[in-house]
This record gives structure tokens, C-alpha cells and sequence, in this order.
């Protein structure tokens, strides 16, 4: 089974750092290029191993066609003494030539499923790294907005924030009663 062309332990591409904002818009283009084009890649390991199950369904067909006319032609050799449909499609069925050609097939189909299973974690990568670039740009707002900028002492933020602690912790402060922390 070939491996995934993204390993889950290698998914830290996804991860928005809000102290990296400005190196992961830069490398984002270049993430998102390079997964697509493994995307591309994989739709190309796909559509080859469809092709490559056709090709050994035709094969077979031409194997059972060519052991059908052989059983018709000698049917004796392969220990008929009639000759009815019903005896020829179970003889075509039996032979090694036949049965390989059958293992040619389910060795293609499990190679087809196993690059369809491809196709979809690398869709679902590309579609993350979609996702991706909303959450940049709304981690640069945030930034510009002060979102992530820590309050500084003696700010109106921190008094507030100091007043709330206090309020839940002790209460609502009563007017006119002066505290020492004013």
C-alpha cells in the first residue's frame, strides 16, 4: 500500500500563531502551491490506476475469449464430452490463465482505492489550507485591533479588569465607600 502523501504528524501548517502572523501570510502561498500541486499529483496516481484496472479488465476479457474459443475447439483436452455454454463459462473460469488475470484485477482495484483514499486526504489538506487564509486575516485584525496586546498598568482596561475581578470575588462595590486600592 503506498503511503499518504501527507503524514498527519506533519500538519503543523495548518496551526495559526498569533506572534507569527506576518511569516505565515508570507510562506502561505507557497504551503497552499505545493499542496495542490500534490493534489494534482495524486488525481494523476488515481486516473493511472483507473486506466490500469480497464486495461486488465480487457485483458481478461480477451484471456476467457481465447480459452472459450480453445474449449470449443478441443473440448476433450479440457475433459468435456459436451459442449453446453453453461460448461464452457465454468471451464473458462477455472483455468490458471483465467484465475491470474482475476488477480490482476483486485492488485489494480486495491492500487485504485488506496490512490482514491489519496485524492481525498489531499483534497481535505488543500481545503484546510483554504480555511487557512480567513483565519490569517482575522488574526490580523485581531492584531490591529489589540486583541493580543497585554494591558498595561494603570490603563482604564486594567482598572476595569481589577474592578470585575473584585466585584466576583467580594461583590459589587457600594458608592461613597472608599477603598484602599483606589
Amino acid at each position: 500500500m503506498p503511503e499518504d502523501t501527507t503524514d498527519d504528524d506533519d500538519l503543523d501548517f495548518f496551526t495559526v500563531d498569533p506572534n507569527k502572523l506576518d511569516e505565515q501570510w508570507f510562506i502561505q502561498p507557497k504551503i497552499v502551491y505545493e499542496h495542490s500541486r500534490k493534489l494534482a499529483e495524486a488525481r494523476e496516481v488515481r486516473d493511472r490506476a483507473k486506466l490500469a484496472v480497464k486495461v486488465a479488465e480487457e485483458d481478461l476479457k480477451q484471456i476467457a475469449a481465447t480459452i472459450d474459443l480453445m474449449v470449443r475447439k478441443l473440448p476433450e483436452k479440457f475433459g468435456l464430452e459436451k459442449i453446453t455454454e453453461s460448461a464452457v463459462e465454468k471451464t473458462v473460469i477455472l483455468q490458471p490463465d483465467y484465475k491470474e488475470g482475476q488477480k490482476v484485477i483486485r492488485r489494480a482495484m486495491n492500487k485504485l482505492i488506496d490512490a482514491e483514499k489519496n485524492v481525498g486526504i489531499m483534497e481535505a489538506v488543500v481545503t484546510a489550507l483554504a480555511h487557512k487564509r480567513p483565519a490569517l486575516e482575522n488574526g490580523v485584525k485581531l492584531h490591529l485591533a489589540g486583541y493580543f496586546a497585554s494591558p498595561r498598568e494603570g490603563s482604564e482596561t486594567t482598572r476595569e479588569l481589577k474592578e470585575a475581578r473584585s466585584d466576583k470575588a467580594f461583590g459589587p462595590r457600594k458608592k461613597g465607600v472608599v477603598h484602599d486600592d483606589d
